[in-house]
């Protein structure tokens, strides 16, 4: 056995015992030693602390690299940049970030192991594992045969093989995604009725009101038969998608639930006629009363009011009471929602705050304004007046059933009566009946009849704008359909700062077992000869039949020369 004489710098050569009770009598101080040259191992000890140093730095630096190219890439068009370039360079930076601190991680190991085996009498079996750490195998054989100073090495290795992990998260953090919404200002339709040519009525003399046009009728008919958006084309510079809101005036309707005073329609055996009605509506804009020239308004407010008695086969034509709401025409304030994208529109408004009730003889030449808001203020007034009028007209009227019908004296469908647009009514009312046994049936669709008709009359202001030419600048969020880089910056980071914070305090144990050992060590057979060369050693280890009989071993080397010496085995040779 090789042992370092503290007086010189030569190294002796020490007999060891060859029974087991001579080596319980063994005296390193009496025994015979041969001096022998000592055995000087390679310095590389500012490669080793270069290495750890230089492949953290390296990696740390990758992975600022890695963070700013994808920084940069962030929101690009994908098309500015080759797809196959940029994702091998995400990837490539990832895989050399791995190697590099595995390949620090594994210097710093080198040494570690190195100083465990100085300071620990282990086992030659748990030795066998720590040098060919960090290998799978070893990791095995350490988990099979444990050995507690083991324990930093083997979580080292863990770590160094879960490297490989990070070259496939880190990737991800970079992925193909719909460019970021922009806002922008555009044109859209909106609803003044101050402005605008004056098409609402058939002839327009001076400020006189007078008869609806048929256009203007047509247009607000068929928007109370259809969803808003269906009016509606996506605006100029709206992009592949966008969305915005406006805000207009107009008028509205307010309504409430008639009382059982107000009620006046006769439920009962509709086969007479004092019974007959199941639908009565009545406003004070239709029939459009008359006007004296140089008027637009009528002396009573604008209403509609609306009752109904339910009817059904198990009544045997008996109507049952129903209800009824009375509504008043008010001017609102409006806000509209819009969304657009090239396949979908949604559009949707509602009643901000109510102003004051319409009707009641207003004039504007009664005013002391100037011509221009004199204008303004005439154009609205007839244009809502016209408006609420036509929305009145199409609800305007009686429903009932035919006496004739009822008694099977003819055969035609058994309704009677007519509401001035039918398609609209129903859409809040269900009715039917057959010919020839008298069957009928009439009843709301709609749970609340108040709200429905002021969601219908909303919708009617919203679908009015396309056909209007008053516009408004609004601030939009649009997308312009583009396909850019996307950068998820905390998944990057997920990834890189657990690896490097793991990899730091092995680092830091590497530099650290190079001051305690006096040299770096080498991962090499070369370093591992030098250290157990030994005629002495292996003339022991020759007359033991197994190694495990070999039981514990601990290496010592200093700056000049390396020792091993053998502890005690479990039997004598």
């Amino acid at each position: 056995m090789l042992l370092k004489d503290s007086g010189s710098d030569q190294t002796v050569a020490l007999t060891l015992p060859s029974s087991e009770a001579q080596w319980e009598k063994f005296n390193p101080s009496t025994s015979s030693i041969n001096t022998q040259s000592n055995p000087v191992f390679p310095n590389d000890t500012k490669i080793s602390v270069a290495s750890i140093l230089g492949g953290f730095g390296m990696a740390l630096a990758l992975c600022v690299l890695h963070h700013l190219l994808l920084s940069y890439l962030h929101g690009q068009n994908i098309d500015h940049f080759s797809q196959f370039w940029i994702k091998n360079a995400s990837n490539g930076f990832a895989s050399v970030f791995s190697v590099c601190l595995a390949f620090s991680m594994h210097c710093a190991l080198t040494q570690v192991k190195w100083r465990i085996a100085r300071k620990n009498p282990i086992p030659l079996g748990c030795l066998d594992s720590l040098f060919a750490m960090p290998s799978p195998l070893a990791l095995l054989g350490s988990f099979l045969s444990p050995c507690r100073p083991l324990f930093f090495p083997i979580l080292t290795s863990i770590i160094i093989q879960a490297l490989l992990i990070v070259g496939i998260l880190a990737p991800n953090a970079l992925e193909i995604a719909p460019s970021t919404p922009v806002t922008r200002n555009i044109q859209v339709p909106t609803l003044d009725f101050s402005k605008g040519p004056l098409t609402s009525l058939t002839m327009a003399l001076g400020v006189s009101y007078t008869n609806v046009s048929s256009s203007w009728e047509q247009i607000i008919n068929m928007i109370t038969l259809n969803p808003p958006e269906v009016n509606w084309e996506m605006p100029r510079k709206c992009g592949a998608a966008c969305s915005f809101q406006i805000e207009y005036q107009a008028p509205s309707l307010d309504c409430r639930d008639i009382g059982p005073e107000e009620y006046v329609l006769s439920p009962g055996n509709i086969m007479d006629k004092d019974h007959a009605w199941v639908y009565q509506a009545n406003s004070t804009l239709y029939p459009s009363p008359a006007v004296s020239r140089g008027e637009w308004d009528i002396g009573q407010k604008y209403d509609l009011s609306i009752q109904y008695a339910n009817l059904s086969d198990e009544n045997m034509l008996h109507s049952q009471r129903g209800g009824g709401v009375y509504c008043h025409f008010r001017n609102a304030t409006y806000t509209a929602s819009f969304d657009f994208t090239s396949s979908y529109q949604r559009a949707k408004t509602s009643i901000v705050s109510y102003g004051s009730i319409l009707g009641g003889r207003h004039d504007c030449l009664t005013y002391d304004l100037p011509s221009d808001e004199q204008d303004a203020c005439m154009k609205n007034g007839i244009n809502t007046r016209a408006t609420c009028q036509v929305f009145a007209a199409a609800f305007q009227g009686y429903i009932g059933y035919d006496e004739a019908v009822m008694s099977g004296e003819i055969h035609s469908p058994g309704f009677v009566g007519m509401a001035g647009n039918m398609a609209l009514v129903q859409t809040m009312f269900h009715y039917a009946s057959i010919s020839g046994p008298p069957f009928g049936e009439f009843e709301p669709l709609v749970p609340d009849l108040g709200k429905a008709l002021v969601d219908t009359f909303s919708n009617l202001t919203l679908g009015l704008m396309p056909h209007r030419t008053e516009k408004t600048t609004v601030t939009a969020l649009v997308w312009d359909g583009e396909q850019v880089w996307g950068y998820t910056v905390w998944l990057l980071w997920a990834v890189y700062a657990p690896a490097l914070l793991l990899a730091l305090p092995v680092m830091i144990a590497g530099l650290f077992s190079i001051r305690s050992n006096g040299v770096a060590m080498e991962d090499s057979f070369s370093t591992f000869l030098l250290a157990t060369r030994n005629p002495e050693l292996d003339h022991v280890c020759a007359k033991v039949a197994e190694p495990k009989r070999l039981q514990h071993v601990r290496l010592l080397y200093q700056r000049k020369g390396t020792f091993m010496v053998e502890s005690k085995r479990e039997s004598s040779d």
